[in-house]
């Protein structure tokens, strides 16, 4: 809970910075949910990049949604190969994004807004089984089958 309350004045902090460029770094660990966002936006340029962090290599999904204020539009939103849909004024977006992975997310926002905006988005990441655990896991259903059937014919 602390971390989360240092990862929001961190957001707001950045939010208060003059430049249409803001960049920030969150820490994601599997299964905690995190806000981030930007408010008190005074440009008509919006070109932020979140990068999420704190991830070892694996297989994940990502789900990231994404909220703006009346007066601002996201016209390209996407992390890495994938994008989600453009975002209006007013309106929200999910989007899932999935794969092996070791590494940041970066999520890239760029739009306009009327030089009072904000917006607020919600990321958290699942750690997904790789296809070894499932094999494994088949196998040992195998095994049971077998012995069942042993003792079925005693």
């Amino acid at each position: 809970m602390k971390m989360r309350s240092l990862v929001l004045a961190g957001l707001m902090a950045a939010g208060a910075a003059a430049s249409h460029a803001a960049s920030f770094s969150i820490s994601l660990s599997p299964d905690t949910p995190l806000s981030f966002g930007r408010s008190d936006i005074t440009e008509t340029s919006v070109m932020d990049e979140i990068s999420f962090t704190g991830l070892g290599e694996g297989m994940y999904k990502l789900t990231a949604s994404l909220f703006s204020t009346d007066g601002l539009s996201f016209g390209k939103v996407s992390m890495g190969d994938k994008s989600f849909s453009s975002i209006s004024a007013g309106n929200f977006s999910t989007a899932f994004f999935s794969g092996k992975h070791g590494g940041d997310w970066t999520l890239k926002l760029a739009g306009t807004g009327d030089g009072s905006a904000s917006y607020t988005g919600l990321v958290s990441v699942a750690a997904v089984p790789e296809p070894e655990t499932y094999a494994l896991m088949l196998a040992g259903l195998g095994l049971v089958g077998v012995i069942a059937r042993r003792r079925q014919r005693r």
